[in-house]
Order: C-alpha cells, then sequence, then structure tokens
C-alpha cells in the first residue's frame, strides 16, 4: 500500500494499491496522529477519471485510469488544449502510447491572478505530470520521497 496525497485539497488523502488500483481516500484530520508524515506520491480526480503520480520500486510511475507508465528517460507526457477540453499523451521514444482528455475544474482557475507563486501547474495536475516527466531535477525529487 501507498499513501498518495490529494492535490487539490490538503485535507485529502489516499491508501492506493498499485496492484489493484484502488483507492480509499481518508481525511488526514481524522487519522489525527496515526496520518502518515510522508507520502509516496499525488493524485487527482479530473473528472473523467483519476490521474496519479507516484514512486513505485524505485521508479517513477505516472497512472491514469488503471493504466500505467513508467516515466524513464524514454517515456514523457505532453498535455496540450484549452481548459474545456485537455489532451494528455504518454510518449515513449517518440511515438503515442496513451491518450486521454479531462477537463480543468472552471472554479479553479483565475484569471488576472496577482499572487505571484501560483503557477499553471499547480491548478493542472496534468501539466504538473507533464512538467516532472520533462525534467530530470524534478524527477529526481519525486524518487528520492
Amino acid at each position: 500500500m501507498l499513501w498518495l496525497q490529494s492535490n487539490a485539497k490538503f485535507d485529502e488523502i489516499a491508501k492506493f494499491n498499485p496492484n489493484t488500483m484502488k483507492f480509499n481516500k481518508i481525511s488526514k484530520r481524522k487519522l489525527g496522529s496515526s496520518a502518515p508524515a510522508k507520502f509516496d506520491g499525488f493524485y487527482s480526480d479530473s473528472g473523467t477519471g483519476w490521474l496519479a503520480l507516484y514512486k513505485h520500486d524505485e521508479r517513477l510511475i505516472f497512472a491514469s485510469s488503471g493504466k500505467i507508465f513508467v516515466l524513464d528517460n524514454n517515456t514523457i507526457v505532453n498535455v496540450y488544449g484549452s481548459p474545456n477540453q485537455r489532451k494528455l499523451e504518454v510518449v515513449h521514444d517518440g511515438n503515442v502510447i496513451y491518450s486521454s482528455t479531462y477537463l480543468l475544474d472552471d472554479t479553479a482557475t483565475f484569471h488576472d491572478d496577482p499572487t505571484a507563486f501560483i503557477e499553471d501547474e499547480d491548478l493542472d495536475f496534468g501539466l504538473f505530470v507533464s512538467n516532472v516527466s520533462k525534467n530530470p531535477e524534478r524527477k529526481a525529487i519525486m524518487l528520492s520521497l
């Protein structure tokens, strides 16, 4: 079992079984002192399915609605499209091996937001996964969790 932190809700975590791809969502507040201090990764419910990025067996794994992909030097994630029609592609050695679409939560977007430290990937988990998959330093940080 792995522990994953919700990307959207600070209080929500999930006990995740990578073999069955089953989530058991739990409130950190309700767990109190028995809540884990360290997490194996993050997840997001996208409305059209779920996405997860986690470390398992010393590998960085991206999962999308039950399909898993090892994000190694030959595999990246691309995300593009408008907020109401995002397209996510897993690319291995230049070939698209998986594709899905998702919607951004319209209430999570801020137009002309003056908060300097908020970036697009903070509100778009697919974009976060894409950016991590393309950056060796960020992948190393995830693997050190």
